[in-house]
């Protein structure tokens, strides 16, 4: 509801003034009489007790958003008393200054402009109070200029404006208010409180500044600023690897070089089978170089991208391996127990990609079952599953990876039948079979995931067949469960397995630890190679074929170490100058050699490659070289003692 407000006739300002602002012989009050509401007009006073609902005040409306008063006159305030329907009542409404100095409410309830400056008139009636901005003013706003009057922008350009008020005289108003703005299509051009302007699209319309209820006009006219030319950046992309992504800017420029930010440009890939591109984000598809463009018109810059094939490891199980590549892991190989977890029992002889990256913390197959940590420390699990050793009830095999639990890990390790898991507190937790207490609990078999005792911190766990072990963050190492063949480490044989972990004994540290079936192997810091346990096979690596119930370093020829070592079932292998060396049971080719007997020291392979990393499972092992080729040797995925390439079909 809009009220105006009604100047006062000359004799009843007059008269106003003689009684309410006129001299006197006696002194003024201190304080003017705002007056208060008749009885019978007060719709809502604590007397009015047969108040109906629509006699009550419940809100006062203004006829502006500013009361405002010129200097030394005189103005009355008016302002509408409602009810909860909006319906006006006939009820009085009176006011007071908040600064009479400034602005004065006379006891007749008129306002006298006494000093320039700003006030806030409180409003009452019935039981409702509410302020009321209010100002006086040397002069009344009669017109407002707007600068510039009229002005031309390009698309993306800005201009401030300046709102000037003048009086009926044509005079300069210092002390006016300060301006509203507006556009009359705020999506051709926008203005902010500042009077700041920007051009967003072509286009003509009028600037409006509005100071005391009048109004301004300009009129800006936007044009179209033409694109010069079309920069994208960086210029040397880095290469990806098959769906790594990163981020290429790009900008249109006009004729002098300046950016063009408001101008859309359109992207596209030459060769969409080898990367993609969104918004200026590129997307690796599959190994290759594609040229990426950005557009506007027939204006475009473009660059080259190079979609490159990685490997950061390979894997290998009961015949099945993976690989991380490009950050993504992938599997291949037999799949009877689903030890692929491609979500089918299907064979694969080229890696298929099951995803989980960038950042998998670790990955880890073992007897017909794999586990993977991924970036977030999430643990799943995949395949054979008759012990738990999956860690998902029903006893049944999972075709796909499944979450363990809601905890955090770093690590993992699957065994023969059991698997175990390092969380990122240094605990380990283990689950699956446990007749032997390599779960590391005196339970039975379970799926549920169980904390392994001793209160040490770990950072490294190895699971194996019968016994399972772990390397503390000082590289110690512990192992509990079998003991018949010497499992433990501590020096002693017993039939009585152990879920206590017990201490390694001959003061080793370890940088890194494996665990096959019966027997482990492990790496110090400086990269001496120890192994113990079961040795009937070769595989303590001695040149012996003893159980040994502590460490005892391998047999490898003077002046050689290893950079790495992996421990299969019943075999092992390290790398020495990129040559692989292994020793263990001969069948199969998984030596890397056509031998008819075991063999119980490290013994070169007879084939030429040089590794950067291999790892060994069950009668087979896997590794990539420096040229990013993988290769298997040994049972399926492999094919005897000469290495067969694993080759990718789908990145």
């Amino acid at each position: 509801m809009t009220l105006p407000q009604r100047p006062l006739p000359t004799l009843l300002l007059t008269l106003l003034l003689a009684a309410g602002c006129g001299q006197s012989d006696s002194p003024p009050p201190t304080t003017l009489d705002t007056g208060s509401p008749d009885v019978e007009g007060d719709a809502g006073g604590e007397g009015d007790v047969d108040a109906r609902p629509d006699r009550v005040v419940a809100d006062i409306l203004f006829p502006t958003e500013t009361f405002v008063v010129q200097l030394d006159t005189i103005l009355r305030p008016e302002a509408q008393a409602v009810n909860a329907a909006g319906e006006e009542l006939d009820v009085r409404v009176s006011f007071e200054s908040s600064d009479p100095a400034v602005m004065e409410i006379s006891s007749a309830g008129i306002a006298v402009g006494r000093a320039p400056g700003v006030v806030t008139l409180t409003a009452r009636a019935g039981e409702v109070q509410k302020e009321w901005p209010a100002r006086v003013v040397s002069a009344p706003v009669a017109s407002v200029d707007v600068v510039p009057a009229n002005y031309t922008l390009r698309l993306g350009e800005a201009v401030e404006y300046v709102a000037v008020a003048r009086d009926a005289g044509d005079v300069v108003i210092d002390d006016a208010g300060q301006p509203t703005w507006t556009t009359t299509d705020m999506g051709v051009a926008s203005i902010d409180t500042r009077g700041i302007a920007r051009a967003l699209s072509v286009g003509t319309v009028e600037v409006v500044a509005t100071i005391e209820g009048v109004e301004g006009r300009a009129t800006l006219e936007i044009v179209e600023a033409p694109v010069d030319a079309v920069a994208i950046s960086p210029r040397n992309a880095p290469a990806i690897y098959p769906l790594g992504s990163f981020e290429l800017d790009a900008m249109a420029l006009d004729e002098e070089g300046d950016p063009m930010p408001w101008v859309q440009l359109s992207w596209a890939s030459s060769d969409t089978s080898v990367a993609t591109v969104d918004g200026g984000v590129v997307t690796g598809v599959a190994p290759g170089r594609a040229m990426i463009s950005a557009s506007v018109g027939d204006i475009v810059d473009e660059v080259e991208i190079e979609v490159i094939f990685s490997v950061q490891e390979v894997f290998a199980g009961e015949e099945a391996g993976c690989v991380i590549s490009g950050e993504q892991l992938y599997c291949f190989g037999q799949n009877s127990q689903g030890q692929l977890g491609v979500g089918d029992l299907n064979e694969r002889l080229a890696p298929v990609r099951l995803g989980y990256g960038p950042g998998l913390r670790d990955v880890s197959l073992g007897g017909g079952h794999g586990c993977l940590v991924n970036a977030a420390g999430e643990l799943y699990c995949w395949g054979r599953n008759d012990y738990g050793q999956v860690g998902r009830p029903g006893l049944t095999t999972e075709l796909s990876p499944q979450r363990v639990d809601g905890r955090t890990y770093l690590a993992v390790s699957a065994g023969a039948e059991h698997t175990c898991a390092v969380e990122d507190t240094g605990d380990i937790y283990c689950w699956g079979r446990n007749d032997e207490r390599q779960a590391g609990h005196s339970g039975a078999s379970a799926n549920i995931p169980r904390k392994v005792g001793g209160g040490h911190d770990f950072v490294l766990v190895a699971a194996g067949s019968r016994h399972s072990c772990g390397v503390t963050s000082d590289d110690f190492a512990y192992c509990w469960g079998a003991n018949d063949r010497g499992q433990l480490g501590d020096g002693t044989t017993t039939a009585t397995p152990s879920e206590v972990p017990a201490f390694i004994s001959g003061g080793y540290t370890f940088a890194y630890l494996e665990a096959g079936e019966d027997f482990s192997c492990g790496l110090s810091p400086s990269g001496l190679p120890v192994c113990w346990g079961a040795g009937e096979r070769g595989q303590i690596g001695n040149n012996a074929t003893a159980d040994v119930n502590v460490p005892r370093t391998l047999a490898l020829p003077v002046g050689s170490g290893l950079s790495a070592l992996t421990v299969g079932r019943d075999h092992a292998c390290g790398l020495f100058a990129g040559q692989a060396l292994c020793w263990g049971a001969f069948e199969d080719g998984r030596l890397g050699r056509a031998l008819s007997d075991d063999q119980s020291s490290p013994q070169a392979a007879s084939f030429a490659q040089r590794f950067v990393q291999i790892d060994a499972g069950d009668g087979v092992t896997c590794g990539w070289t420096e040229d990013l080729e993988i290769f298997c040797w040994g049972q399926a995925p492999g094919a005897g003692a000469v290495p067969a390439a694993v080759e990718f079909e789908d990145y």
